[in-house]
Parts: C-alpha cells; structure tokens; sequence
C-alpha cells in the first residue's frame, strides 16, 4: 500500500515542479505577444499614409511651381537677352563718340566757324554739326529707350 501513496505525491510533486519551471520560464521571458492582425497592419499602414499623403502633395505642387518658374525665367531670358545686346551695342557708340569728342575736343558751331575761310564752307559745317548732334542725341535717346525697356523686362524676375 505504500507504493500507492507515494505514487500520487510522486506525480504531485512533478507536477508542481512542472508549473512552477513554467510559470518562472513564462515570468523570465514575458508574456507572449501575438503578432498583430492583418486588420491592425492595414490601420497602421493607412495612419501613417494620411501622415505621409499631404507631404507627398506639398512636394509634388513645389516640384510643378519649380518647372513653371524656371520655364518662365528661360522664357524672359530669352526676351531680355535681345535687348541686352542692344543695350550694350548702343552704350559702346556712345561711349565711343564721347571718348572722340574728348581726344579731339568739343565740335562745336563756333569751332566750324574759326575754322572755315568761307561762307558756305560754314553753312555746310553747320547743316553736318547739326546731323551728327541730331544722330547721336538719336542714339542717345534710343540707348536711354532700350535701357528702359530692358530694366522692365527685368522686373518680373527680380521680384
């Protein structure tokens, strides 16, 4: 009879050895943690999308405000580049005519008329001063014209 009583508290005690080895094992590591369902992994995914999806526009709208503008900027290149030009071409003829007008001295109606031993030589010198003042205060006043127009087509892009 003995051996049928030490059998039960032989398995009780097992037992017990058992679940306490398991409940300390499960106590060391924690408790399990169940991977998250399909359910939560699309709630997650579509929180951070509507996180993420204004940035992506944002982006997107600067992106395509970037290209309209450096199109624009090429296109008013192009416009101001002509004029430029013209500026610059006009600036040298003025700036070659005052240069001349300095190393030779100032032409003048009382120069033409010390300088000439007549009367019509006069008048012919007179009629050609007043077509070089007229041609250059001309190009003075187209550079002056060109300078402005350029300065215009200038302003949008540096505003």
């Amino acid at each position: 009879m003995e051996t049928h009583t030490r059998r039960p508290k032989r398995l009780v005690r097992l037992l017990v050895a058992t679940l306490g080895g398991l409940s300390l094992a499960v106590g060391i590591t924690g408790a399990a943690h169940a991977e998250p369902t399909p359910a939560e992994l699309e709630a997650q995914i579509d929180k951070k999308w509507n996180e993420v999806e204004p940035i992506i526009e944002q982006h997107n709208q600067l992106k395509g405000e970037l290209k309209a503008n450096l199109a624009k900027q090429a296109q008013l290149k192009n416009q101001i580049d002509p004029l430029q030009a013209q500026v610059d071409t006009a600036l040298l003829r003025v700036s070659a005519f005052s240069v001349l007008q300095y190393k030779t001295g100032r032409v003048s109606s009382f120069n033409a008329l010390m300088t000439t031993g007549s009367p019509d030589t006069f008048a012919e010198q007179l009629v050609m001063l007043n077509m070089l003042a007229k041609d250059e205060a001309a190009g003075i006043k187209d550079v002056l014209d060109s300078k402005k127009v350029l300065d215009e087509q200038k302003k949008p892009s540096t505003s």
